[in-house]
């Protein structure tokens, strides 16, 4: 379950502004249906780390009722990710802040720096837990291809995608929808504040993100098995730019 959004690794000189810089590069990222990464942000004169999500009413709700629910699930996630560099992590990191967003609203769980040193690893029992509710979480939404007739699951998957369209991603970017062309499904965004490099760096990111999510799975193996190539299209500031997935290369 891809929820240690980021593995910090080792580096001479303040790692933490280093990984920031090289994440960014790859935001916005779908983590799972529903839950995406927008923003990581660091301030080495106070030490605090803050990741910005855009999720889901549900998700968001869920957050906010039973924050420290959330702060258990990702305390030892967090505490997985810097095994082996705690003592050097603790230079750098006073506070981890998790922001949610969803419509305009927000809230946030802290993971104190020390809790997360002092944090249990989650049991295997807790894990498959979680796991079982993640997978139930994509099936509700009826998009396990085994379980769709395959001539209904393209539709089905665009008719519920794109009635959460557009999706906020955060610093005025959006995501407009998903449509077809030909035989291409063709993610849409509208960045309006980004260069032509940074417009290119979005697109591909968002096609190699499309790629390795498990959310997308289902729809991934319908492009596959009907020969279907995907696409992404941002509208930058002045600029566009569309990165292509030809069918049969992915």
């Amino acid at each position: 379950m891809a929820l240690c959004l980021f593995a910090l690794s080792s580096c001479s000189k303040n790692p933490v502004e280093k990984e920031v810089d090289e994440f960014k590069k790859q935001l916005p990222m779908e983590v799972e249906e529903g839950l995406c990464i927008t923003d990581v942000n660091y301030d080495s004169s106070t030490k605090e780390l803050e990741y910005t999500y855009t999720v889901f009413q549900e998700i968001f709700d869920g957050v906010k009722q039973q924050p420290e629910i959330m702060k258990s699930l990702f305390l030892p996630i967090f505490k997985e990710g810097m095994s082996g560099n705690l003592e050097e992590y603790a230079k750098y990191i006073s506070n981890v802040h998790l922001v949610f967003t969803c419509n305009g609203q927000k809230t946030t769980i802290t993971l104190p720096f020390k809790e997360i040193v002092n944090a249990e690893q989650m049991s295997e029992e807790v894990e498959a837990e979680v796991e079982d509710a993640d997978i139930y979480a994509v099936d509700s939404m009826g998009y396990e291809a085994e379980e769709s007739h395959e001539g209904d699951f393209l539709a089905e998957f665009l008719s519920d995608f794109n009635g959460q369209c557009p999706m906020d991603l955060g610093n005025g970017n959006t995501f407009d929808n998903i449509s077809l062309s030909g035989n291409y499904i063709v993610f849409n965004i509208t960045c309006p504040d980004v260069n032509d490099a940074q417009c290119r760096d979005v697109a591909n990111n968002m096609l190699a993100n499309m790629l390795k999510q498990k959310s997308t799975k289902p729809l991934i193996e319908y492009l596959r098995n009907n020969d279907m190539g995907m696409k992404s299209s941002v509208l930058g500031n002045g600029t566009s730019y569309i990165a292509v997935k030809n069918p049969g290369t992915f």
